[in-house]
């Protein structure tokens, strides 16, 4: 039995202890209530499932059934699948998780795509990378993490509470392992890369250091590109020296927001470097209710 393998194992141990197992079909997925720290909206959330149950769209439409009968509040179902699993429609990516691996050389940009060459970007006069400073400078970041998740979550339909955003920034920031760069331009910082250095992902239990954002506040779409093409280089190259891969993460808009801009991303980056981990699509009830 491999590492991964057995790691799965003690996972689905884990969650059996908790009562989280159901079966399907002979087969296990780990199913729970779960309500999004940022949106307060419920949800059934299937963190695992035996890939066989996603071979047809059967089972995928019977959570929709399970999803109602744990709970009428529940307003979607989200559920985690490998990168190379596509479910049909009414269900929509709404986040994928993207790797780079520890052994892998070369630039990586998590947000702005195009061909391989503008990964390097121009330079920049006056741009330098380095640590974030206390005070104004902490109290920046915090806004500008805030304002990603908020933006995220519009991005996807969803209205954010934007206390709780705020809350969760402070808690990115103060946590251990937490390492932020701040892309400086004359001394004055115009964005940042937050990262997470010791993340184990909770059904493989592979470590990983995480991007949890990176934002340049430029107008300049060129210049904007050539700084989060350095911030990207310095999250890399951090991750590297740790020996560990780079998560990160696209946020895909709602279809009626922006249709296939998360697609593009992902796609972009995989000429890049990077490979597709997982993703989590979701289904809303409350949608389909009132078709």
């Amino acid at each position: 039995m491999s590492t991964a393998v057995r790691a799965v194992e003690r996972y689905l141990a884990e969650a059996a202890d908790a009562g989280l197992v159901e079966h399907a079909d002979g087969r296990r997925y780990v199913a729970g209530a779960y309500v999004d720290p940022l949106s307060n909206e419920r949800q059934l959330l299937v963190e695992y499932c035996d890939e066989e149950l996603l071979a047809g769209p059967e089972w995928p439409a019977r959570l929709v059934e399970r999803a109602s009968a744990l709970d009428p509040a529940v307003a979607s179902v989200v559920l985690r699948v490998p990168g190379t699993v596509r479910l049909p429609e009414p269900w929509e990516r709404t986040l994928s998780y993207v790797l780079h691996p520890a052994d892998r050389t070369g630039p990586g940009d998590l947000t702005a795509p195009g061909p391989g060459p503008a990964d390097v970007g121009p330079e920049v006069p006056g741009l330098a990378i380095g640590p974030l400073a206390p005070g104004p400078e902490e109290n920046l970041v915090t806004r500008w993490l805030t304002r990603a998740m908020v933006d995220g979550g519009a991005d996807r339909g969803d209205a954010v509470d934007a206390d709780a955003a705020a809350r969760i920034a402070r808690e990115f920031l103060d946590a251990p392992d937490r390492r932020t760069c701040v892309a400086r331009l004359d001394g004055a910082a115009v964005g940042h890369a937050t990262l997470l250095c010791d993340v184990r992902d909770e059904v493989t239990r592979r470590r990983a250091v995480e991007l949890v954002d990176i934002l340049v506040d430029l107008p300049d779409p060129v210049r904007r590109g050539a700084v989060i093409a350095a911030l990207t280089r310095a999250a890399l190259a951090h991750a590297h020296r740790l020996g560990l891969p780079l998560l990160g993460h696209v946020v895909h808009p709602a279809t009626h927001v922006a249709a296939g801009r998360g697609e593009r991303i992902v796609a972009s980056l995989l000429t890049r470097g990077w490979n597709l981990d997982h993703v989590f699509w979701r289904r809303s009830l409350t949608h389909d209710e009132g078709a």
